[in-house]
């Protein structure tokens, strides 16, 4: 998706180790250059949460829901307008009516992600590994969902985290990585470990 040029930039001169959310990121101008140049080339074309999907256009998918046509476009059987979609619908007055919600007639719209409460981009550098294991040590299963061809929670990611926990938890590996099948059709890819003696459990799905 990008060139090789600005991958081996962002391999060279980036240091994920101190890697923070706010910019400018604890990194070299060089590397948020790259990374700059990166977002710009993606950015539009490229479906986040699935790299091979085709990308909605909002201002063409809004105009044909406000003409009341049919706005699905679909790439490899997804919707990918469901966004615009949601948005559109959760906002009509009908269903907001039929759905006992906004009675205090918000002057704002409804969005998935609220920009009402003030998250701190500091959150995303939070090591969620130790309250996951505080999570499994009680008792609770975790149940890891990664995105095969997800670039914002990548699978590499998901695997490496979820074998460091297991690692440290001691579990055994019951289920290798591997694919998951259900009436001859691939559902998706997993791993099962579980702690040999007090079966606490680790999923990654």
């Amino acid at each position: 998706m990008i060139s090789d040029e600005i991958g081996l930039t962002i391999m060279n001169d980036c240091d994920f180790e101190d890697y923070v959310f706010p910019s400018p990121h604890n990194v070299t101008q060089s590397c948020n250059q790259a990374i700059s140049e990166a977002n710009g080339i993606v950015g539009d074309y490229i479906n986040n949460y699935d790299v091979i999907l085709d990308v909605c256009y909002p201002s063409i998918v809004e105009q044909e829901l406000r003409l009341k046509k049919m706005a699905t476009k679909m790439s490899v059987g997804v919707d990918v307008c469901m966004t615009i979609e949601r948005r559109f619908y959760f906002n009509l007055p009908e269903v907001q009516k039929a759905l006992h919600a906004n009675r205090t007639n918000l002057p704002y719209n409804w969005s998935m992600c609220s920009r009402v409460l003030n998250y701190s981009e500091n959150d995303g550098n939070i090591n969620m590994l130790p309250l996951l294991k505080r999570i499994i040590q009680n008792h609770i299963p975790v149940w890891v969902f990664s995105g095969d061809q997800d670039s914002v929670v990548p699978l590499l990611g998901s695997r490496t985290l979820v074998r460091e926990l297991a690692h440290d938890l001691k579990f055994k590996i019951t289920v290798p990585y591997g694919t998951w099948f259900h009436k001859g059709q691939v559902c998706m890819h997993s791993n099962y470990f579980i702690h040999p003696f007090s079966y606490q459990c680790l999923y990654l799905m």
